[in-house]
Parts: structure tokens; C-alpha cells; sequence
């Protein structure tokens, strides 16, 4: 029961089998593995066993993105770049920020989208 309210560690229990533990130890594991991005690998998504907000406080915070075309015109793409990199917006107490820009790879030039995925946004 203690397992089942995660008040307790599976390896705490000096009853349970090895095989035992292998299988509620799976069984445990979060539906799809932590993803860490980010030059340091700061940002880190999924990897978490809660399904709704009044269960649990969910690990990791949501990872908010903005997503540029590599067609979109160079003027859009920089005042995007721009509204990105300043943008912040304080809710309940806390301030957030864009922490990913997606580019999408649509005109087939991959010397341009490899120039649009370096350019800088912070």
C-alpha cells in the first residue's frame, strides 16, 4: 500500500523477490522516458506518471515553444526572433518565457535552414 501511495521505495522492502522488483519496478517507470534539450540540457519534458494536475505536482514545468518556417520572409523571422527573445509573462507569481524555437524545414534549401537553425534568439 505503501508502494501504491508512493510513500515508500520498492527497494525498501525486504520481502519482494528480485523478479518481483523488476515488475512493479517497470511497472512504475514513467509511459515515456524523460527528454532533456537544450545546449546544457536543462529542459527537461515527459518522463512523468502524473496524468492530472489534482493527483500530483507534475516534475517538470511545461516547455513553451514558438515555431518560425524556413519560408516565412527574413523580416518575419527577425521580429519573431525578436518578440521571442523578450517576451515574458508573469502568472499565479510565476515568470515565463519562450524556452524552444522550432524551425520547419518546408523550401528544401538545407544551407538555409542550417543558417536559420544557428541564428541566435537569446
Amino acid at each position: 500500500m505503501k508502494l501504491a501511495a508512493k510513500k515508500a521505495d520498492l527497494s525498501q522492502c525486504p520481502s519482494a523477490s528480485e523478479e518481483a522488483k523488476r515488475v512493479l519496478g517497470a511497472a512504475s517507470e514513467p509511459p515515456v522516458r524523460t527528454i532533456a534539450l537544450g545546449k546544457d540540457r536543462s529542459l527537461l519534458m515527459v518522463g512523468e506518471t502524473v496524468l492530472y494536475r489534482h493527483e500530483k505536482t507534475f516534475a517538470h514545468q511545461t516547455i513553451l515553444a514558438v515555431n518560425v518556417n524556413d519560408t516565412d520572409p527574413p523580416e518575419l523571422i527577425d521580429s519573431t526572433l525578436e518578440h521571442v527573445r523578450d517576451y515574458v509573462m508573469e502568472r499565479v507569481g510565476e515568470k515565463l518565457s519562450i524556452d524552444m524555437l522550432a524551425v520547419t524545414h518546408i523550401a528544401g534549401d538545407v544551407d538555409a535552414f542550417a543558417a536559420l537553425c544557428t541564428k541566435g534568439w537569446r
